[in-house]
């Protein structure tokens, strides 16, 4: 973290935790019980704690609840209004900040077979999906200016234990998928971020390390560490995932601004053994 750095982050999620854990003096504030659809809450929080950055870590991100029509209101307050009220209070007080959205927009690859950009446009489709990209087209535009980093990510990893950690997920699985995508390391987008704060390159990033794994690659990585019994496992059609999208991202842009990711291959054996230690 930068010298006289104030972080602020928003939210006490996975995500929150571990920024927490990466940056200890940061301060956390939980979203319970907050109207983060005001202006005024949201100016006086900055008011009170007068960050030199601040991290949105908050957003709905159950996609199955957030298709139930009475989520809906809730699903947009905390996925759009609340990033569009956080770029006015953040803007006035100048104080630049960092929106995390998702890849799940995308599914696949582009039609030439490469990695979706940051100049790709995220198919609408469910709640979650559509509410995340309502929020970075709208940011988007603002981000140079106003000092914004948008960091799309998926299937995040983390060497430390977390409910939400990916890893920690898939020990709950009796079936995997075998299709690939992006996933992206935690312990490496934090630096990431850092690295784009250092030199002030604002916008919209695709942060996942290069490369694609499946479920099942890392279901047998798992493995190696005892996490899952030995032996054969089961395969699922991932087909009958509904609401799962298996896009595969390009990071060129963030290694054209300096912080080339590792290979996702050779990073997930020391995230797993690390995570399991």
């Amino acid at each position: 973290m930068h010298g006289n750095d104030h972080l602020l982050i928003l939210g006490s999620g996975y995500l929150a935790t571990a920024w927490k854990a990466a940056y200890p003096t940061a301060t956390v504030v939980e979203a319970v019980g907050l109207d983060l659809t005001s202006p005024l809450v949201l100016g006086e929080l900055l008011d009170t704690h007068k960050p030199t950055f601040l991290i949105n870590a908050v957003a709905y991100t159950n996609t199955r609840t957030a298709e139930e029509p009475e989520e809906y209101p809730l699903v947009h307050d905390l996925n759009v209004t609340l990033p569009k009220v956080l770029h006015e209070v953040c803007r006035d007080r100048e104080i630049p900040w960092l929106h995390l959205s998702t890849g799940m927009g995308f599914d696949g690859t582009r039609p030439d077979g490469s990695g979706w950009t940051e100049e790709d446009t995220p198919a609408a489709h469910g709640a979650y999906c559509t509410t995340k990209a309502e929020a970075d087209a709208y940011l988007q535009p603002h981000s140079a200016r106003d000092r914004i980093l948008i960091a799309r990510i998926h299937l995040p990893v983390s060497s430390a234990p977390h409910p939400r950690n990916y890893l920690d997920r898939l020990t709950k699985f009796s079936a995997f998928a075998e299709v690939t995508s992006s996933l992206t390391v935690v312990d490496d987008l934090i630096p990431a971020i850092d690295h784009l704060r250092s030199t002030q390159q604002w916008g919209l990033y695709h942060i996942a390390n290069p490369g694609v794994l499946s479920a099942m690659d890392i279901a047998r990585a798992l493995q190696q560490v005892e996490a899952l019994p030995a032996g054969d496992l089961e395969s699922v059609d991932a087909s009958l995932l509904v609401g799962q999208t298996f896009p595969v991202l390009s990071s060129q842009k963030l290694a054209d601004a300096g912080y080339p990711l590792p290979p996702v291959a050779s990073r997930i054996p020391e995230i797993v053994a690390a995570w399991a230690s």
